[in-house]
């Protein structure tokens, strides 16, 4: 098992209204299916999981990036305008 610690940004959070959590995780867990956990969760409501952006350890993540123990991960809104 891995321990993560994951952070959302506003308006982003978790059920219980916090908005960080430690987490323990499988092995070989990747940003995509950290989400999809979350989603499942009712994190993301109606934002979706294409419409984040992620960061580990203040860089920038893909989804097939794999989760090592102690990482900490942080999800927010991706900015976009025009």
């Amino acid at each position: 098992m891995l321990n993560i610690f994951v952070e959302l940004f506003p308006p982003l959070k978790f059920p219980n209204g916090d908005k960080t959590r430690q987490m323990n995780v499988e092995q070989h867990l990747n940003i995509g299916d950290l989400l999809e956990r979350l989603k499942d969760e009712g994190v993301f409501d109606d934002y979706g999981c294409n419409a984040l952006l992620v960061m580990v350890d203040d860089q920038i993540a893909e989804n097939n990036y794999l989760l090592n123990n102690g990482q900490v991960v942080k999800i927010l809104l991706h900015v976009a305008g025009g």
